[in-house]
């Protein structure tokens, strides 16, 4: 059976929502913890929420964030301010307080702390650490497979499937592409295009059992490296990438040049990822991502909105194409296609 027409029975919503509680309910105690509610009871700027709680503003903006995507705050400009939820329940001068509730409830709870907001003291270690670069193993990828066969897999490649240019692609190149979930469908859909799946010595692993398990194995070519520092090939029709571009813009701008030299004229880069809205107060599941690397110091990273991704690859050689949302329940992914110019 082709990929593109697995369905789960049923929406994963509801798992998804036990999943997170227990990181959203460590978001709604460090709120607490720093009564951030009251502080924002009358508009205020990150800074100044920063200033107060004695915070670090670069960690306090990602938090304000992910509390504005959880309609707990409304951002209008650069100031924040409570929602009528938040005012009735989080400030402590409401009869309706929550707050030693919430704190109550924690408690006894391994684990399950507030999240400090404070400047984090890197070590000499951290500073060199690349983003990203410990979660490169069998258990992220296996988890990254798990999250695309969801849905999000079969809407991008349904999506993509439909584009002339798909249809009469010959060489299609899969970067990053981990569990080899997305090479497959492609093969599938398209039988006699040349699929090649690039990815990290180790990782590529994964993809190689699940080629196996698909009854492709030697349909897809494999090839390790490292799209950082290597060279991707050449004479492709379409290089597709998903989720792997949360980077600064000078990384992805290096990554883009070689996209484009791999590229046959005319042919296309199609990008799927998470990207923030215009205010980068949403979605909920992009802000968080975004939040959860900063806490770890990963500084070295960056979640773009659509109008800064377009303008990268713009300034890298492309033309802007086509978008498609293939966002499914509450995940807010995005495609966007340039085309080589």
């Amino acid at each position: 059976m082709s990929i593109v027409d697995l369905v789960p029975e049923v929406g994963s919503g509801l798992i998804d929502q036990m999943a997170k509680g227990y990181e959203l309910t460590r978001i709604l105690l460090t709120g607490v913890h720093y009564d951030i509610f009251e502080k924002t009871a009358y508009p205020v700027t990150a800074f100044e929420v920063a200033e107060r709680i004695g915070g670090d503003e670069y960690l306090v903006v990602k938090f304000l964030s992910v509390l504005t995507a959880l309609q707990l705050l409304e951002k209008k400009g650069d100031h924040y301010c409570n929602t009528k939820d938040a005012e009735v329940f989080l400030t402590p001068k409401s009869p309706f307080y929550q707050g030693n509730l919430i704190r109550l409830r924690a408690q006894g709870k391994p684990g399950c702390a507030h999240i400090e907001l404070q400047k984090i003291e890197k070590t000499a270690d951290q500073e060199g650490k690349k983003p990203f670069e410990n979660a490169f193993n069998r258990g992220f990828t296996l988890a990254m497979a798990e999250a695309a066969i969801r849905g999000t897999l079969q809407e991008s490649v349904r999506r993509i499937s439909l584009l002339p240019e798909f249809i009469n692609a010959n060489r299609l190149l899969d970067l990053g592409g981990g569990h080899g979930l997305y090479s497959i469908a492609f093969a599938q859909l398209n039988p006699t295009l040349e699929v090649t799946l690039f990815d990290l010595p180790g990782v590529v692993n994964v993809a190689q059992e699940n080629f196996d398990h698909y009854g492709l194995k030697g349909r897809i070519n494999v090839v390790e490296g490292d799209f950082n520092k290597d060279g991707l090939g050449e004479n492709y029709d379409i290089i597709f990438a998903s989720d792997v571009f949360y980077r600064p813009a000078e990384t992805v701008s290096a990554i883009l040049k070689k996209i484009h030299a791999a590229l046959n004229p005319g042919g296309l880069v199609i990008l799927k990822h998470w990207f923030y809205n215009d205010e980068g107060t949403g979605a909920l599941e992009t802000v968080l991502f975004d939040f959860k690397l900063s806490i770890r110091g990963y500084a070295n990273h960056h979640i773009y909105n659509q109008r800064e991704f377009i303008m990268l690859l713009e300034a890298n050689g492309f033309q802007h194409a086509y978008d498609h949302d293939v966002s499914i329940a509450g995940k807010a992914s995005l495609i966007v296609v340039g085309r080589k110019v």
